[in-house]
């Protein structure tokens, strides 16, 4: 995908993680297997902003390429790379979790839940507000 808008990445690889290789293979979305729904609820996030006079809103960059795939797991994630049709056909397999694949929310819920509970003790308070406020890799607070 090319974004000419874009200011600092003008080109960005897209995988398709829902294509199929044929109508009757299974695409790797169908193999991967999804978790459970850990992320808050969008409804829920957007109505309790409506008591706050100010909002704040907040993304984690990259939340997804943020978390590193297992080095045994990573076959999953192998995929062919040809330059040109003349060139040799390379193999890669990624070291980080995508967009797009279906068990990256469950792999960033959990994460994220794992950073709070670290700092639960020392900060109660702050923590059970953020984790009302996310949703995915955006949180939605204010004050």
């Amino acid at each position: 995908m090319i974004r000419k808008s874009a200011e600092s990445t003008k080109m960005r690889i897209v995988y398709d993680a829902s294509a199929r290789d044929s109508p009757d293979q299974p695409s790797l979305n169908e193999c991967l297997y999804t978790g459970p729904a850990l992320q808050n609820k969008l409804w829920d996030v957007l109505v309790q902003q409506t008591s706050f006079p100010v909002m704040v809103s907040g993304d984690i960059k990259q939340a997804f390429l943020q978390i590193w795939v297992r080095e045994s797991e990573r076959d999953a994630l192998r995929f062919h790379w040809s330059s040109s049709a003349d060139s040799e056909i390379l193999v890669y397999r990624l070291i980080r979790v995508l967009f797009g694949l279906a068990p990256s929310p469950f792999l960033l819920e959990g994460i994220l839940e794992h950073h709070l509970s670290t700092w639960s003790k020392k900060y109660p308070d702050e923590v059970e507000r953020l984790r009302r406020s996310l949703y995915v890799d955006d949180i939605l607070t204010g004050g």
